[in-house]
């Protein structure tokens, strides 16, 4: 889903995983604003899920700082792409760095919920295995939105360099 929605799905993965945590835990905290500044909450997420983990480990603390660590770095090396390209400035090289990125942020996010998987005693994923038709809607305007990309780029690059 996170590649399909050219990562709008990553958003409400966190937002949807910090309600979940506001449940479990009690706290008192803001979903959607959490999600939407996941630059800043999403390692203190990976943090949270991996303290509800039966078998706390050294191994587990470093995975998660990793993962934290690594979805930062690459979140803000994308982001500095796609302002760099829509200032002109190294296209198409920086939009396709910020393409290149996706998965990396995606890796991050898939580890996160085997983790949260794990948690939730579904190491499988078995409850959530299944696509819906909001989830085709939003893979078919992720579609949309992924042509619209490579069309923009591939005119970017033949008008630099034709």
């Amino acid at each position: 889903m996170f590649l399909g929605t050219m990562g709008v799905y990553g958003l409400y993965w966190f937002y949807k995983n910090w309600a979940n945590y506001k449940i479990a835990s009690g706290d008192n905290i803001w979903p959607a604003v959490r999600a939407f500044f996941s630059i800043f909450f999403g390692p203190i997420l990976f943090k949270n899920i991996a303290s509800k983990h039966i078998i706390q480990s050294e191994e587990l603390t470093k995975t998660v700082n990793m993962i934290g660590t690594v979805y930062v770095f690459a979140y803000v090396a994308s982001k500095a792409g796609d302002r760099l390209a829509a200032m002109n400035i190294g296209s198409p090289f920086t939009i396709f760095m910020s393409f290149m990125l996706m998965p990396v942020m995606c890796w991050c996010l898939y580890q996160a919920q085997l983790i949260v998987n794990r948690v939730c005693n579904d190491a499988n994923g078995e409850s959530n295995d299944k696509l819906t038709l909001h989830n085709y809607l939003w893979l078919a305007l992720g579609l949309c939105y992924w042509v619209f990309e490579i069309l923009f780029a591939r005119y970017q690059f033949l008008s630099e360099y034709a």
